[in-house]
C-alpha cells in the first residue's frame, strides 16, 4: 500500500506535496500538471522571447547552454546564461512573465535545458522589478517552475538526476538567496517566499531520494516560519504542506510514530490556515487522514493509539449506538441527551483533543457512518469552544459546522430519505454552532463575523440540499447583511460574501425571479474577478437556459408615447389611438427551446440581422403609422436595401414582407413604419447575410495579479470588431486568441 500526498490544490501523489501557487490538479492528473487551458496551446499564442532572440548569435548561445548542461559543464552554462541575459536586456523588449511563460512552453515540449535557461533569466528580470514585493513573488514563482521542471525531468528519464541534484536545485537555492537580499520587501512576504523556495528545494531533493537533506530543508523552513510568525505560522498553507512532507520523510525512513505526529500536526495547521478555502482544505485533510489509516494498517498501532481505545469501553459504545438509533427514529431530543452523556464521559475519562475528535468524525463520514460522524463532530465543537485561544475556538467551531455541512451533502447523495435528519437535526446543530461563536468571549470582531457568516452559509447550503429554497434565502440575506454591517464596502473582499451573493442568485433563479438572479450573479462575478472558487460555468449554464428577453409596457392614449426594450423602440404618435390601450413590447435575443421559430429563422436561407420584437395586443391597428426601431450588431449596410418581415398571427410559421429600409449609419439600427402590431425582425438573403458578419476577436486573458498562478482560470473575454483592435489589449497575460463571427445565432 502506498502513502499518498496531497498537493495544495488537492491532487493525490505518492510524492511529497508540491508548491503553493499550483494550477488546479485532479485525481485524473496524478503528476500535478496544469489544468488551466492547455499551456502548450496558450504558449503558442504568446510571442516567445526565443522568437525575439532569433538571430544566429542568440540561437547559438541557447544551443551552447544546452550542450553545456548535457555535458555537466555547469559553470560554463552559467556564463552563457549571463551572456544571453545581457543580449536580451540590451536588444529586446520583453517581460519577466513572457520569459517565464516561454520556459513553461519549453518544459511542456520536454526541452528541459532551454526551459531551465529561460526560467533562470526570468528570475533575474523579476528581481529588477520596481515593486519589491512583486519582485520577491516573481522570483519565488520561477523557483516553483524549476521544481516542476525537476519533476518532469525525473519522470521522463531518471538519468537526469545529476542535473537536478547538481544544477537546478542549487539554482532554486540561489533564487531563495535573491529573495533574501532584495531590498524593501515586506518582512512577512519575504519570509513566506523564502519558505516556499525551501519547499521547492526539499521537494526536488525528495525526487532524487535525498531524504536526509530533504528533512533538513523542511525543518529549516518550518523554523523560519515559526521564528517570524510564532503560533500564526499555521495561517500560511506552506506550513501545513511542510508538515505533511516531514511526515512523508519520516514514513520513508521507517519512523512511523513521528510520521503520525506530523500528519496530525498538519491537520491542525490546515484547520487554522487562512489562505485556503474549505473546498481546497478538504483534499489535504482527506489525504492526510488516508496516510494515518495506512500507518495503522502497516504498524497495527499508530492510528489505533489515536482513536479506538478512547471510545472502546462498553458504556461508550452503548451510548454511541443509542445516539445512532435515536437519530434514525427521529428522536432528536433523546439523541441530544445521549450526546451530553458521552461528552461528559470523554471529558472525564479520556485524554483527547478537539482536532482528534473532528478527525475521527471525518473518518466516520468517509465510512458512511453518518449518525456517529454527526455525534463526534458535535462533541468536537464543544471541545473547540473551550480552547484557551478565543480566535482558535471560533475557527474550530466553524470548522465543525463545515464538517456537518459536508456530512449533509454526503447523506443526501447517499439516500434522500436522510432528509428529515438533515432538516430537523443537523441544520439546527449548525445554527447552534453559530450561536456558540456569537457568545464566545474575547474573539476578534472580524474573525467572529467571518465565522458567523460561514455558518450561515453552511445553513443555507444545507437547506438547498433538501430543496428548501425559500427558507434558504433568509440565512443568505442575514449573512450578507452581517458582513456589510461589519466591513461596509470592503465586504466584497471576503470570499464568503461573494459565495452568498452567488447563492442568492441561485435561489432567485430557482424561485422564478430571473431578473434578480441575473442581478446577483452579475454582482458576484464583478466582485470575484479571477478568484478561483467561483463555479463560473454554472452561471453560464444558467444563462444558456434563458432567452435574452426584455419587456416594456405602458398604457398609451391619444397623447401617444414611446416604449423601449432591449435596444428596440416603438414610437406611437399623437392621435394614433382613440382610447387608452395597454401596450406591451418584448424583444427576444434568443429563442430558447422554440424549435419552430428556429426553423423559421433559417427557412428560405434568410439571415436575421436584429432581435425579434413582439408587440401586443397582437393585431391592434392604429389610426396613424407608428415607428419601430430595431438595433443590429452587423456591419453598416448602404445598398441594396434589406427586407423587413412581419409574422402574422395565422400561425407561427407565416412571415410576410412588410417594407424595405436601410440601416441608420449613426445609430446602427433599422427604422420602419407600420399601422398594426405583430412580430417584427429584419432579415436579408443568406448570401448577403454572410457578407455582413462582423469579425469577433476573442482574447482569453488573465488580469495582472500579485500571484502569476491560480488554481483555476476564469478568463476575461475581450470582444472586438476585428483583429486590429484586438491588438490594443495591453497589460494582460494573453492565453488564447481567435477570430470568430458575432451574430444572433449564438
Amino acid at each position: 500500500m502506498e502513502i499518498k500526498k496531497s498537493t495544495l490544490c488537492g491532487h493525490e501523489s505518492s510524492r511529497p506535496a508540491s508548491n503553493i501557487d499550483l494550477p488546479s490538479t485532479s485525481r485524473d492528473n496524478p503528476r500535478g500538471q496544469s489544468s488551466r487551458p492547455q499551456q502548450m496551446k496558450a504558449a503558442h499564442d504568446v510571442t516567445s522571447p526565443h522568437q525575439r532572440v532569433g538571430s544566429n548569435e542568440k540561437s547559438r548561445l541557447v544551443q551552447k547552454y544546452s550542450d553545456s548542461l548535457k555535458r555537466r559543464k555547469y559553470n560554463e552554462a552559467n556564463l552563457i546564461k549571463q551572456q544571453l541575459s545581457r543580449l536580451i536586456e540590451g536588444q529586446f523588449k520583453t517581460t519577466a512573465n513572457e520569459l517565464k511563460t516561454y520556459a513553461v512552453k519549453l518544459r511542456n515540449a520536454k526541452k528541459y535545458p532551454e526551459s531551465i535557461l529561460f526560467c533562470h533569466i526570468a528570475s533575474d528580470f523579476y528581481a529588477k522589478q520596481q515593486i519589491p514585493d512583486d519582485a520577491a513573488r516573481g522570483v519565488k514563482n520561477c523557483a516553483w517552475q524549476l521544481m516542476k521542471t525537476n519533476e518532469s525531468m525525473m519522470d521522463n528519464d531518471v538519468t537526469n538526476k545529476p542535473i537536478v541534484q547538481d544544477y537546478v536545485t542549487p539554482l532554486i537555492a540561489g533564487m531563495r538567496h535573491q529573495i533574501h537580499t532584495l531590498p524593501q520587501v515586506d518582512d512577512k512576504i519575504r519570509c513566506v517566499c523564502e519558505a516556499e523556495c525551501l519547499h521547492c528545494i526539499e521537494y526536488s531533493l525528495g525526487l532524487i531520494g535525498s531524504h536526509q537533506l530533504e528533512e533538513e530543508t523542511i525543518r529549516e523552513a518550518i523554523s523560519l516560519l515559526k521564528r517570524k510568525f510564532g503560533d500564526d505560522a499555521a495561517k500560511y498553507r506552506v506550513y501545513g504542506v511542510l508538515l505533511i512532507n516531514l511526515g512523508f520523510v519520516c514514513g520513508k525512513t521507517s519512523r512511523d510514530k513521528a510520521a503520525v505526529k506530523y500528519y496530525t500536526e498538519a491537520i491542525e495547521a490546515f484547520i487554522k490556515c487562512e489562505d485556503l478555502t474549505e473546498e481546497q482544505l478538504k483534499p489535504h485533510m482527506d489525504t492526510t487522514q488516508n496516510n494515518l489509516q495506512i500507518k495503522h494498517d502497516v504498524t497495527g498501532v499508530a492510528l489505533k493509539k489515536i482513536f479506538e481505545p478512547k471510545i472502546g469501553s462498553n458504556e461508550k459504545s452503548q451510548l454511541v449506538q443509542k445516539y445512532s438509533d435515536s437519530l434514525k427514529r427521529g428522536k432528536y431530543d433523546e439523541a441530544h441527551l445521549t450526546k451530553q452523556q458521552l461528552l461528559r464521559l470523554i471529558e472525564v475519562q479520556v485524554k483527547t483533543t478537539a482536532n482528534e475528535l473532528e478527525t475521527y468524525a471525518v473518518k466516520l463520514r468517509n465510512a458512511k457512518k453518518y449518525p456517529e460522524s454527526i455525534l463526534f463532530c458535535h462533541i468536537a465543537s464543544d471541545f473547540y469552544a473551550k480552547q484557551r485561544s478565543p480566535d482558535d475556538a471560533a475557527r474550530g467551531v466553524k470548522s465543525c459546522a463545515w464538517q456537518l455541512r459536508k456530512t449533509n451533502e454526503s447523506m443526501m447523495d447517499s439516500d434522500v430519505t436522510n432528509k428529515p435528519i438533515v432538516s430537523d437535526h443537523v441544520i439546527p446543530l449548525i445554527a447552534h454552532m453559530r450561536h456558540q461563536i456569537q457568545t464566545l468571549p474575547q474573539v476578534d470582531d472580524k474573525i467572529r463575523c467571518l465565522c458567523e457568516a460561514r455558518c450561515l452559509h453552511y445553513i443555507e447550503y444545507s437547506l438547498g440540499l433538501i430543496g428548501s429554497h425559500q427558507l434558504r434565502e433568509e440565512p443568505i440575506r442575514e449573512g450578507i447583511s452581517l458582513l456589510k454591517r461589519k466591513f461596509g464596502d470592503d465586504a466584497d473582499t471576503y470570499e464568503v460574501f461573494r459565495v452568498l451573493l452567488y447563492n442568492l442568485g441561485d435561489v432567485c433563479g430557482k424561485t422564478s425571479r430571473d431578473k434578480e438572479a441575473l442581478k446577483y450573479f452579475t454582482e458576484a462575478i464583478e466582485q470575484v474577478g479571477f478568484a478561483h472558487w467561483l463555479n463560473f460555468f454554472n452561471f453560464l449554464s444558467y444563462i444558456k437556459q434563458k432567452q435574452f428577453v426584455h419587456t416594456d409596457s405602458q398604457t398609451i392614449g391619444s397623447d401617444g408615447g414611446t416604449l423601449s426594450a432591449g435596444g428596440c423602440q416603438v414610437k406611437i404618435p399623437k392621435d394614433a389611438c382613440d382610447e387608452e390601450v395597454r401596450i406591451v413590447i418584448t424583444s427576444h435575443y434568443g429563442y430558447g427551446n422554440s424549435t419552430n421559430l428556429l426553423e423559421n429563422r433559417l427557412n428560405g436561407f434568410h439571415g436575421r440581422l436584429t432581435p425579434m420584437l413582439k408587440c401586443e395586443p397582437e393585431g391592434f391597428k392604429f389610426k396613424k403609422p407608428i415607428e419601430i426601431t430595431l438595433p443590429t450588431c452587423y456591419r453598416n449596410v448602404t445598398e441594396p436595401p434589406v427586407s423587413v418581415r412581419v409574422c402574422q398571427k395565422t400561425n407561427e410559421s407565416d412571415w410576410e414582407i412588410l417594407t424595405e429600409c436601410l440601416m441608420d449609419q449613426m445609430t446602427q439600427s433599422f427604422t420602419f413604419q407600420t399601422e398594426h402590431f405583430s412580430y417584427y425582425e429584419v432579415i436579408c438573403a443568406f448570401g448577403k447575410f454572410i457578407g455582413l458578419w462582423k469579425e469577433r476577436a476573442i482574447i482569453l486573458v488573465l488580469a495582472p495579479a500579485e500571484e502569476d498562478f491560480v488554481s483555476e482560470i476564469v478568463a476575461c473575454v475581450f470582444i472586438c470588431d476585428n483583429i486590429e483592435s484586438a491588438n490594443n489589449v495591453k497589460d494582460y497575460n494573453i492565453l488564447y486568441k481567435n477570430i470568430s463571427i458575432l451574430s444572433y445565432f449564438t
